[in-house]
């Protein structure tokens, strides 16, 4: 799952660029896309409220009053692709700087060919940046005397018992001393606290029935969530049909 932030000067436009990102994400197999508008989070003052994390920015900006809510969003993201669409008579000194530092820039109106094609770069190379981690990346649990490592990508979830910390992946279950606040430091952003004694592989969620406050792993498991770890739950795991 990615996440992504749309500002658009058009409704119309807006839904356009939904469909362009949920098509290009299912061409990957991927079906989960948390989608946010300005709208979510803006007041009469631009953004309002604590801004999440996002991997791919698209903001449309014609006046130097949209500054400071993409300052906003640059700090809550600073690792986030940026596609600034900029009006053609708004001088570049606005908006080139080591703040914004735009991915990529398309100057509006613009060409929905190239357009399209922007996005779609942008979004593969998300993907090829987050294939390699997970597969790259490991997680050591000290076990005893051992230190046993696991691929990132194959664990299920983490979760507190006792005094202990039980890890579940594709292959095995292992029981190490530990603290959830460390381990969560460690883990990629597709890992969310969704309880105090639980964290969670979102890759691996099927299904999550808020009514019953239950996430339905895709290897069966049932794993609780609280009230007070749902709205990260809902930021990170939510999928916004186009």
């Amino acid at each position: 799952m990615i996440s992504i932030f749309i500002k658009c000067k058009y409704p119309a436009e807006e839904q356009q660029i939904k469909k362009l990102c949920s098509d290009i994400t299912a061409l990957r197999g991927e079906e989960r896309l948390m989608v946010t508008s300005f709208r979510d989070f803006s007041g009469q003052d631009g953004m309002s409220g604590p801004c999440p994390c996002f991997d791919l920015i698209i903001y449309h900006i014609d006046k130097q009053g949209d500054i400071p809510s993409l300052y906003s969003l640059r700090q809550a993201s600073p690792e986030a692709r940026l596609l600034l669409m900029a009006a053609r008579d708004l001088s570049p000194e606005v908006y080139v700087n080591s703040i914004i530092m735009p991915s990529e820039l398309v100057l509006f109106p613009y060409g929905q060919e190239r357009f399209s094609k922007t996005i779609k770069k942008l979004i593969n190379s998300i993907y090829e940046e987050r294939f390699e981690e997970l597969h790259t990346l490991r997680f050591a649990a000290r076990q005893g005397d051992e230190t046993i490592y696991v691929p990132t990508r194959e664990i299920y979830y983490f979760e507190a018992r006792d005094k202990k910390i039980l890890l579940k992946s594709k292959a095995r279950e292992i029981l190490f001393w530990g603290y959830l606040k460390e381990i969560k430091e460690k883990l990629p952003p597709c890992f969310v606290r969704c309880h105090r004694s639980i964290i969670i592989n979102t890759l691996w969620v099927d299904r999550i029935n808020w009514s019953l406050s239950t996430i339905f792993m895709e290897d069966q498991s049932r794993i609780p969530f609280s009230r007070k770890y749902k709205r990260d739950l809902e930021l990170s795991i939510r999928s916004i049909a186009a």
